[in-house]
């Protein structure tokens, strides 16, 4: 009897199963597509909120900024005729509304859903509000009194820290090299420079800029870390370079910095390509 019945309970289950694949499989279909639709309309979200926390249109402004500050410096040895284009060509190639779209789609591609909900659940913390805030205020440049007062051990420990954790100083130093030598390539590839000389003088000079510019990077990063967490207390830093050393705060800051070299280099390829067309005009066409 017991035998029976147990045949009976399979019958029954098998024939349920069988029935309920049938009928639900268009409907699984449709549950995955919306499952899908789902998480990435949630992707979609929480990356425009991380987006903020990484900061990178404030970045960005200061990078056009900088060029515009500087821009009579910059150009000053450039012929009267072709200055005046040549500097609406490079601040047009690095203003943020160029750079911004490289750099969101770059960052888009780069965080998945996972780091994304880690970070933005971080920053919802005490800390992470605390930290986002001090990152997003307008601090200005150190004054006088802030760069003579002196560092402890254990602040210059936990600065040291942040940088080899986020490596801030290499990835610097390689998203401005990008914009660089992107910068030299458009102006050689447009240009009356024979390929020859062009790819002479490249040859190496990535290397020369990098070894050149590491030092001053890396003086004026830990400056910049220094007064920017300035209110922090040592604990309160132990305890955001902890977070930076998770697999979501070690991927939020590669990416960061990846989408940052990404919106550089676009923006000396541009800018660079512009240059050359503009210096091989003959003198005349650049009074139109």
């Amino acid at each position: 009897m017991k035998k029976v019945v147990w045949i009976f309970f399979a019958l029954v289950l098998h024939s349920t199963l069988a029935e309920a694949q049938g009928v639900s499989l268009a409907d699984a279909a449709r549950l995955e597509r919306d499952r899908r639709q789902d998480m990435e309309a949630e992707r979609q979200r929480l990356l425009k909120e991380v987006l903020k926390y990484s900061n990178g249109d404030q970045a960005l402004a200061q990078l056009s900024k900088g060029f515009s500050d500087s821009a009579d410096k910059l150009f000053g040895q450039f012929p009267p005729e072709s200055r005046d284009q040549l500097k609406k060509s490079v601040l047009e190639a690095l203003s943020v509304s160029r750079l911004l779209p490289v750099y969101e789609r770059s960052f888009s591609t780069g965080m998945d859903i996972m780091s994304l909900t880690a970070v933005s659940d971080w920053y919802k913390t005490p800390l992470g509000a605390k930290i986002l805030h001090l990152e997003t205020v307008e601090n200005g440049p150190p004054d006088e009194n802030f760069l003579k007062s002196p560092v402890s051990p254990g602040r210059s420990t936990l600065i040291d820290e942040l940088d080899r954790q986020t490596q801030n100083t290499e990835r610097a130093v390689a998203a401005i090299t990008s914009l660089s030598h992107a910068l030299i390539v458009g102006m050689l590839h447009n240009s009356w420079v024979p390929q020859q000389t062009g790819d002479a003088f490249l040859s190496g000079y990535e290397q020369a800029f990098a070894s050149a510019a590491t030092p001053r990077i890396a003086a004026s990063i830990r400056t910049s870390s220094l007064f920017v967490y300035r209110n922090l207390s040592d604990g309160e830093l132990d305890e955001y370079i902890a977070f930076l050393s998770t697999p979501a705060g070690r991927k939020f800051s590669r990416v960061t910095w990846e989408a940052m070299q990404a919106a550089m280099k676009k923006g000396g390829t541009d800018a660079g390509s512009a240059f050359g067309q503009i210096l091989k005009q003959p003198a005349s066409s650049q009074h139109h």
